[in-house]
């Protein structure tokens, strides 16, 4: 059964861009500024990709349209989360971030807003991939020397996905979700074995420059490699 989706920030870009006249020639409808309960109207999934710039306030009026509208299904913004083992929790870390807070509040609003009429659904998928390979120099990861500087234990286990490959599993999501959806889902792929040298930075001095300017994103994702 055909089912009918909604995007918010799904260019990255204002709807005014190339990326957003390029989705249109596709057959895509691109709303210009916030969208509202007519727009949301005959949705039955809306996805969440907004910048994590967007406010929490922001956030949560999207998903009171989405839910006076109707829609059925939910994907916060969580892409860069990865559950820890043996926690509820996917935003684990050992002191408060401004980030993470956002995130947390505004998921726990989408619940409650769409309690017993939306289900939400978290896709916890890691740190982007993509990411990881055009900054990699400048957090430790040489991939082209198969070298890799954690800050903290060099055994800690991490996780990553692509952007083609979360586009493509919130496709397949969104249809199994608009059928009898789960609360969360986690992205697997396939494991390799390759030889890798891996070495290791102090990870309290890594989380003190953290703390000391909750901005350097850099550092957040050193840290979370390998010290969450």
């Amino acid at each position: 059964m055909p089912i009918n989706i909604a995007i918010a920030g799904a260019t990255g870009h204002p709807a005014t861009s190339s990326s957003a006249r390029d989705l249109e020639a596709r057959g895509a409808e691109v709303i210009h500024g916030e969208p509202t309960v007519d727009h949301l109207e005959d949705i039955d999934v809306f996805i969440n990709v907004l910048s994590d710039k967007v406010s929490t306030e922001v956030r949560d009026v999207y998903v009171q349209a989405a839910v006076q509208a109707g829609v059925k299904v939910y994907f916060p913004n969580e892409f860069v989360a990865t559950r820890a083992p043996n926690s509820s929790d996917a935003r684990v870390l050992d002191f408060e971030h401004p980030l993470y807070q956002m995130k947390v509040a505004h998921a726990k609003k989408a619940r409650e807003l769409g309690s017993g009429k939306v289900k939400v659904v978290s896709v916890y998928s890691g740190q982007f991939l993509d990411y990881l390979f055009w900054g990699g120099g400048m957090i430790g990861i040489d991939t082209a020397n198969r070298v890799y500087t954690v800050s903290g234990l060099p055994s800690n286990k991490f996780t990553v996905t692509s952007m083609a490959d979360v586009g493509t599993a919130l496709t397949r999501l969104s249809i199994l979700a608009s059928e009898n959806p789960a609360d969360l889902a986690k992205t697997v792929g396939d494991e390799r074995d390759e030889t890798i040298e891996v070495k290791s930075t102090s990870a309290a001095e890594t989380k003190r420059k953290l703390i000391d300017n909750l901005a350097d994103l850099l550092s957040l994702v050193r840290y979370m490699l390998g010290s969450v």
